[in-house]
């Protein structure tokens, strides 16, 4: 079994301050509460930690390269709102083939980098086979159940599966699906230079301290987005250094634990967004074991009825969420890469008995 934070949506705050948040946090505010774009303004953000590199798929934390400006700099293939869902950003449409075996992407054919190049399926064939194959802390083990990607046509792809799963367009939302310019990947460093779609370039970057970005596009395709004109991104590893920065008007908006929201709370000119959490559960049941034996009690121990009070139970869930998508696999899973198992108390849960419709079996795992 696995936890993994899940990032979620944009929560508007203060002077147009645009959060993305990661887990259950708090996004402070200051400037007061006018929520009026200034095209020649600068947002100024501070976070406890900042990325190491500048590459999206060499990220040793999704939550920290994403938070840190990237998807300003790089457009991602889809995008998922406050509720967890999932919608298309550089991708018109998407569906899956009958057996659920192969995704099959449509692309806009509105998107172009600086230099005029279209953002077209032969480029994110490029992105996407980089990312599923390079030895990477994060993306090719978010890319595992992506076999192969294949171009048919100018703007449409098809993603060879080797699980049916609903869950590859959520992974295509974080840093797997930030795309690059090709001369990047082939003939530049993505540790430390940029080129993308998004409407903000660099403008300088020192690993783990800064990052700033200013907007240089008139003509980007989403003309409700990126209106403000610069971007800063710095790290405050002390709390009370955020917290003092806002206070103090030189720093915009930062993200806070609400047991440190005492110092702020009440303060004239500061605005605080309470944001939900977003986690993933992965639970792996191991076939061998006792009723666990039939898929039918594997598959009626993952239904949301039966997670749900697993998650109040060990992570005090306020608020489990009410859509999800459980894919059971028959095979035992131990030792997959980059699967971390987490000791836990025995937990005890009564499943139904496939063979009669009152009685109950119990699993201890």
């Amino acid at each position: 079994m696995k936890r993994r934070d899940f990032l979620f949506g944009s929560v508007l705050a203060g002077a147009a301050l645009v959060s993305t948040a990661c887990g259950q946090g708090t996004s402070v505010g200051g400037a007061g509460t006018d929520l009026t774009v200034d095209p020649d303004g600068t947002l100024r953000f501070a976070w406890a930690v900042g990325p190491a590199n500048l590459d999206p798929h060499m990220a040793t934390s999704e939550a920290v390269w994403f938070r840190y400006g990237l998807p300003s700099v790089y457009d991602r293939l889809f995008t998922v709102d406050a509720r967890g869902q999932v919608h298309g950003r550089l991708v018109r449409e998407h569906s899956y083939s009958s057996d659920g075996s192969t995704l099959f992407l449509t692309l806009r054919d509105d998107v172009t980098f600086r230099d005029g190049r279209a953002l077209d399926a032969e480029v994110v064939k490029l992105n996407l086979d980089r990312a599923r194959t390079l030895d990477s802390p994060v993306t090719e083990r978010e890319m595992s159940q992506v076999s192969d990607v294949a171009v048919l046509g100018s703007y449409r792809l098809a993603l060879a599966l080797s699980t049916p799963t609903p869950f590859v367009p959520y992974k295509l939302a974080q840093m797997a699906g930030l795309i690059m310019h090709p001369d990047l990947i082939l003939h530049g460093d993505p540790g430390v230079e940029t080129n993308g779609s998004g409407a903000y370039a660099l403008e300088s970057f020192e690993p783990g301290e800064s990052l700033i970005l200013v907007r240089d596009r008139d003509n980007y395709w989403d003309p409700e987005a990126a209106r403000l004109a610069r971007i800063e991104h710095r790290t405050f590893s002390d709390y009370q250094a955020q917290i003092n920065g806002v206070i103090g008007g030189t720093v915009d908006l930062i993200s806070l634990w609400p047991d440190r929201l005492a110092s702020v709370e009440g303060r004239r000119g500061i605005k605080i967004v309470r944001e939900p959490s977003g986690m993933a559960l992965d639970l792996f049941l191991n076939p061998k074991h006792g009723a666990l034996e039939s898929l039918q009690v594997r598959k009626q121990s993952t239904t949301l009825t039966t997670v749900q009070p697993f998650l109040r139970q060990c992570f005090q869930a306020r608020r489990p969420s009410t859509s999800t998508s459980v894919t059971v696999y028959p095979a035992t899973i131990h030792g997959s890469k980059g699967c971390t198992p987490m000791i836990q108390p025995k937990l005890r849960l009564c499943l139904p008995r496939p063979d009669t419709p009152t009685g109950s079996t119990s699993a201890t795992f």
